[in-house]
């Protein structure tokens, strides 16, 4: 099985949770029913690709990209963005 989450950290330096891994996901399970046991299939298929990165020597930090709406005091996390730690 191929890493796409690595492969893509190699050319990019970084992956987004949302233009990146999620697309990955879709190709993988985008036939699966949605139900708990497809959702803890995708969850330990991204930990298993992220494992193997780590595995492979190349150190990683998530860092939360944040934006939200000042006068009402809120903050939102709209992605998660994977980054290579040189």
């Amino acid at each position: 099985m191929e890493n796409k989450i690595m492969q893509l950290l190699m050319e990019k330096g970084r992956v987004s949770m949302n233009n990146d891994i999620f697309p990955i996901l879709f190709e993988e399970f985008g036939e699966a029913p949605l139900n708990e046991q497809t959702y803890a299939m995708a969850s330990d298929f991204i930990k298993q690709q992220l494992g193997a990165v780590q595995c492979a020597g190349i150190n990683i930090i998530c860092v939360p990209q944040f934006s939200g709406i000042p006068q009402a005091g809120t903050l939102f996390v709209n992605d998660m963005v994977y980054e290579v730690v040189k």
